[in-house]
């Protein structure tokens, strides 16, 4: 697998990052009516049922893990599904969507840095050039936010906090997908972060808003479940197996890009000369870093081993 991934993988991963933008609108308009630990709970119920389901539909039966993939999958539930979504949630009470998606640009600083500590991946100057575009966006947009208060500062740190869970789920899911296919890895991941979240939600949430939050609401959870987890998750994970971490995980700097858009659009909330002017930035970087403006071939060619390389 030693030529260059092409567009496909970054498809998928634009796929992803447009469905957790729209996320970002789902979670902040379900949030006003019912607790966070029960829609965290309710999206991974449903999701979980629907992946397993498929896997089923594919691979005619329920792989059976090994103890030591059981751990990995225990670590992407309660990482990128438990943790990230409690923060996640919670964020989104506090601030608005377009605001706390801002800090998923944090993401690709903190995925990458894993990814060459753990990974052993190199960062070139096109990267970083891109990177810092990416950053520069995303500074742009924060200057003209309207946030500042101490709500928007509790919010913003919970989803950086999100952001961490979610660089480290990157990482397991990278190991994971030596051995297993994006739909199983998914699956069981989904299923893992379920159980972690559903007893949590029972005993410190009430639950009768939730059940009485009306088509809307529960529409807000569909589509939580099946495109912000389903899709979302199936599209990063065959996107970011193809491609080094540190490269794919850029990709996730056009979230506040869709997040902005879609919630102007569906939220009412303005977007102005500073979430467009950012937008371009970000794109940018993102197009750049991904090699797919075509400046990786300006600079000496150098083969990288991918951990992603063997993935079956």
């Amino acid at each position: 697998m030693g030529r260059a991934p092409g567009l496909v993988p970054y498809l998928y991963l634009a796929g992803a990052t447009a469905f957790w933008g729209g996320s970002f609108v789902a979670g902040r308009f379900v949030v006003q009516g019912a607790h966070p630990l029960v829609v965290a709970a309710l999206r991974f119920l449903l999701a979980s049922a629907v992946l397993l389901i498929l896997v089923v539909r594919r691979e005619g039966r329920l792989p059976r893990p090994t103890s030591r993939d059981a751990a990995y999958f225990f670590g992407l539930g309660l990482t990128g599904v438990a943790m990230y979504n409690v923060l996640f949630f919670y964020g989104l009470t506090w601030a608005t969507a377009s605001e706390s998606s801002l800090i998923i640009a944090a993401g690709p600083v903190v995925t990458s840095l894993l990814g060459i500590v753990a990974l052993g991946e190199r960062v070139t100057a096109t990267k970083s050039t891109g990177i810092a575009l990416s950053i520069a966006g995303v500074a742009v947009v924060a200057g003209g936010a309207s946030g500042g208060t101490s709500s928007a500062w509790v919010g913003d740190l919970l989803q950086f906090g999100a952001v961490v869970a979610w660089a480290v789920y990157s990482l397991l899911g990278k190991q994971v997908m030596r051995r297993h296919s994006a739909l199983v890895s998914t699956a069981y991941g989904s299923t893992a972060g379920a159980a972690i979240l559903t007893p949590l939600a029972l005993v410190a949430a009430p639950w009768r808003p939730t059940l009485h939050m009306g088509p809307a609401g529960w529409g807000a959870v569909a589509y939580l479940a099946l495109f912000g987890t389903v899709l979302g998750f199936v599209f990063w994970y065959e996107g970011l197996r193809r491609v080094e971490l540190s490269r794919g995980s850029v990709m996730l700097n056009a979230v506040p890009f869709w997040a902005a858009v879609l919630s102007a659009l569906l939220l009412g909330e303005r977007l102005g000369w500073s979430e467009v002017a950012g937008a371009v930035l970000v794109i940018t970087g993102v197009l750049l870093t991904s090699g797919i403006l075509g400046f990786n071939r300006l600079l000496p060619r150098r083969r990288v081993r991918r951990a992603g390389d063997h993935a079956t």
